[in-house]
C-alpha cells in the first residue's frame, strides 16, 4: 500500500478499468473500504463493481458502506447495489434508514 491516497486510487482505478480479469484483486479492494480517504474508498466500490462478476459476495461490505460519513461513497455503493439487483435484498433496511429520517439528500452516517 501506498503512503500517497492519490496513487492508490489510481491504482483501484486501474484494476477497474482491467474489468472482470482482476477479480483477484477482490480482496484488496475490499479492504481498500476502510481507507481514510474517501475518494478511495469511492474507487474501490466502482472497480469492485468493474472486477466482480459476482458482487453480490461484496454485499457485507456495500451496505456497511451505506453508512459511510462521505456521500460520494454511499452513492457509489448505492449504484453497486442497483448492480447486484434483487439479489441485494438483504440492502432494503439500509436503503430505507434515511427516508425514515426524511433525509431526502444525503444518508448520513449512523452512529
Amino acid at each position: 500500500s501506498n503512503r500517497r491516497w492519490d496513487v492508490r486510487r489510481t491504482a483501484i482505478e486501474a484494476l477497474g478499468a482491467i474489468g472482470s480479469r482482476a477479480k483477484d484483486a477482490v480482496p484488496s479492494l475490499i479492504k481498500a473500504l476502510s481507507d481514510k480517504r474517501p475518494d478511495v474508498r469511492r474507487a474501490a466500490i466502482e472497480a469492485l463493481c468493474a472486477t466482480n462478476p459476482a458482487l453480490r459476495d461484496s454485499l457485507p461490505v456495500l451496505i456497511a458502506a451505506l453508512n459511510d460519513g462521505n456521500g460520494e461513497v454511499r452513492c457509489a455503493a448505492i449504484r453497486a447495489l442497483g448492480v447486484i439487483g434483487p439479489e441485494a435484498k438483504d440492502a432494503v433496511p439500509a436503503l430505507r434508514a434515511p427516508v425514515k429520517r426524511g433525509n431526502r439528500v444525503a444518508h448520513p452516517p449512523v452512529k
